[in-house]
Protein backbone atom coordinates (compact mmCIF):
# COMPACT_ATOMS: atom_id res chain seq x y z
CA UNK A 1 0.00 0.00 0.00
CA UNK A 2 2.06 2.98 -1.50
CA UNK A 3 0.60 5.64 1.31
CA UNK A 4 1.25 9.42 1.83
CA UNK A 5 1.25 11.07 4.97
CA UNK A 6 0.53 14.64 4.51
CA UNK A 7 0.72 16.86 7.47
CA UNK A 8 -0.53 20.69 7.23
CA UNK A 9 2.08 22.19 9.80
CA UNK A 10 5.61 21.09 10.27
CA UNK A 11 5.49 21.43 14.09
CA UNK A 12 7.86 19.24 16.09
CA UNK A 13 4.31 17.06 17.81
CA UNK A 14 3.10 16.62 14.44
CA UNK A 15 6.02 15.47 12.42
CA UNK A 16 6.80 12.96 15.70
CA UNK A 17 3.16 11.40 15.06
CA UNK A 18 3.62 11.34 11.25
CA UNK A 19 7.23 9.48 11.77
CA UNK A 20 5.68 7.55 14.39
CA UNK A 21 2.81 6.18 11.83
CA UNK A 22 5.07 5.93 8.32
CA UNK A 23 7.92 3.59 11.26
CA UNK A 24 4.74 1.44 11.98
CA UNK A 25 3.74 0.35 8.15
CA UNK A 26 4.74 -3.22 7.55
CA UNK A 27 6.88 -1.77 4.81
CA UNK A 28 8.25 1.85 5.41
CA UNK A 29 9.57 2.35 2.30
CA UNK A 30 6.20 2.42 0.59
CA UNK A 31 5.16 5.61 3.14
CA UNK A 32 6.00 9.79 2.34
CA UNK A 33 5.30 11.81 5.51
CA UNK A 34 5.25 15.16 3.51
CA UNK A 35 3.82 18.70 4.39
CA UNK A 36 1.12 20.42 2.42
CA UNK A 37 3.11 23.27 1.32
CA UNK A 38 5.25 20.71 -0.43
CA UNK A 39 3.18 18.24 -1.69
CA UNK A 40 3.34 17.44 -5.90
CA UNK A 41 0.56 16.50 -7.62
CA UNK A 42 3.05 13.91 -8.57
CA UNK A 43 3.17 12.64 -4.95
CA UNK A 44 -0.31 12.82 -4.40
CA UNK A 45 -0.89 10.55 -7.75
CA UNK A 46 1.84 8.20 -6.48
CA UNK A 47 -0.25 7.30 -3.59
CA UNK A 48 -3.15 4.43 -2.80
CA UNK A 49 -3.91 5.88 0.28
CA UNK A 50 -3.68 8.99 2.50
CA UNK A 51 -3.25 9.96 5.75
CA UNK A 52 -4.18 13.65 6.49
CA UNK A 53 -2.53 15.28 10.11
CA UNK A 54 -3.34 18.27 11.12
CA UNK A 55 -2.70 19.92 14.99
CA UNK A 56 -5.41 22.04 16.62
CA UNK A 57 -3.77 25.42 16.17
CA UNK A 58 -7.63 27.63 16.72
CA UNK A 59 -9.19 28.95 13.39
CA UNK A 60 -7.32 28.75 11.17
CA UNK A 61 -5.60 25.26 11.61
CA UNK A 62 -5.92 23.67 8.07
CA UNK A 63 -5.53 26.25 5.51
CA UNK A 64 -2.52 25.10 3.48
CA UNK A 65 -3.95 21.62 3.50
CA UNK A 66 -7.72 23.08 2.20
CA UNK A 67 -6.12 24.64 -0.46
CA UNK A 68 -4.11 21.29 -1.83
CA UNK A 69 -7.25 19.60 -1.00
CA UNK A 70 -9.60 22.49 -2.95
CA UNK A 71 -7.18 22.85 -5.88
CA UNK A 72 -7.23 18.49 -6.74
CA UNK A 73 -9.73 17.61 -9.88
CA UNK A 74 -12.21 14.89 -8.65
CA UNK A 75 -10.17 12.25 -11.01
CA UNK A 76 -6.85 12.92 -8.87
CA UNK A 77 -8.90 12.27 -5.57
CA UNK A 78 -11.37 9.58 -6.37
CA UNK A 79 -10.45 5.99 -5.54
CA UNK A 80 -8.02 6.71 -3.11
CA UNK A 81 -8.11 5.12 0.59
CA UNK A 82 -8.17 8.10 3.57
CA UNK A 83 -7.44 8.35 7.01
CA UNK A 84 -6.94 11.41 9.26
CA UNK A 85 -5.67 12.09 12.53
CA UNK A 86 -5.35 15.01 14.69
CA UNK A 87 -2.69 16.20 17.24
CA UNK A 88 -4.09 17.97 20.03
CA UNK A 89 -3.50 18.33 24.22
CA UNK A 90 -6.67 17.41 26.29
CA UNK A 91 -7.18 21.30 26.89
CA UNK A 92 -8.13 22.13 23.33
CA UNK A 93 -11.72 22.15 23.24
CA UNK A 94 -13.90 18.93 21.99
CA UNK A 95 -15.20 20.43 19.39
CA UNK A 96 -11.47 20.90 17.53
CA UNK A 97 -12.03 17.26 16.57
CA UNK A 98 -15.21 18.02 14.42
CA UNK A 99 -12.73 19.82 11.35
CA UNK A 100 -11.55 16.10 10.83
CA UNK A 101 -14.72 14.68 10.37
CA UNK A 102 -16.19 17.62 8.39
CA UNK A 103 -13.57 16.93 6.24
CA UNK A 104 -13.87 13.30 5.71
CA UNK A 105 -17.74 13.75 4.77
CA UNK A 106 -16.54 16.42 2.20
CA UNK A 107 -13.43 13.54 0.62
CA UNK A 108 -16.05 11.17 0.57
CA UNK A 109 -17.97 12.63 -0.93
CA UNK A 110 -15.55 13.64 -3.68
CA UNK A 111 -14.90 10.04 -4.41
CA UNK A 112 -11.93 9.19 -1.41
CA UNK A 113 -12.80 5.45 0.56
CA UNK A 114 -12.81 6.24 4.46
CA UNK A 115 -10.35 3.52 5.52
CA UNK A 116 -11.13 4.37 8.95
CA UNK A 117 -12.86 7.30 10.94
CA UNK A 118 -10.89 10.67 11.82
CA UNK A 119 -9.04 9.98 15.45
CA UNK A 120 -6.90 12.03 17.46
CA UNK A 121 -3.67 11.31 19.52
CA UNK A 122 -3.42 13.59 22.18
CA UNK A 123 0.17 15.20 23.08
CA UNK A 124 1.04 16.37 26.87
CA UNK A 125 5.08 18.22 27.13
CA UNK A 126 5.42 17.48 30.54
CA UNK A 127 3.81 13.58 30.06
CA UNK A 128 6.03 11.61 28.57
CA UNK A 129 3.99 8.46 29.59
CA UNK A 130 1.33 9.78 27.98
CA UNK A 131 3.23 10.80 25.07
CA UNK A 132 4.74 6.98 24.79
CA UNK A 133 0.87 5.62 25.09
CA UNK A 134 0.11 7.74 22.54
CA UNK A 135 2.42 6.83 20.29
CA UNK A 136 1.69 3.20 20.85
CA UNK A 137 -2.02 3.82 19.64
CA UNK A 138 -0.69 5.37 16.55
CA UNK A 139 0.99 1.78 15.54
CA UNK A 140 -1.91 0.29 16.79
CA UNK A 141 -3.85 2.50 14.71
CA UNK A 142 -1.74 2.13 11.57
CA UNK A 143 -2.48 -1.52 12.07
CA UNK A 144 -6.27 -1.61 11.73
CA UNK A 145 -5.43 0.60 8.49
CA UNK A 146 -3.49 -1.70 6.57
CA UNK A 147 -6.19 -4.06 7.57
CA UNK A 148 -9.26 -2.27 6.82
CA UNK A 149 -7.75 -1.12 3.14
CA UNK A 150 -7.06 -4.75 2.63
CA UNK A 151 -10.12 -5.66 2.85
CA UNK A 152 -11.27 -2.60 0.76
CA UNK A 153 -9.52 -4.18 -2.52
CA UNK A 154 -11.22 -5.95 -4.26
CA UNK A 155 -10.31 -9.66 -5.62
CA UNK A 156 -9.07 -10.61 -8.28
CA UNK A 157 -11.03 -13.90 -9.21
CA UNK A 158 -9.23 -16.73 -11.12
Amino acid sequence: MKTLILVDVDTHTLSLFADALASSFPFPASVQVIPARDVSVNEWNWAECVILGFSYLGVQQTLVLDAFLNALPACRIKGKGLAIFQVQSRQDPPISAAYGFGLARTLRARGMALVAPPTVFFRTQADLVELEGELLRSALWVDSLVKQWASLIPKETD
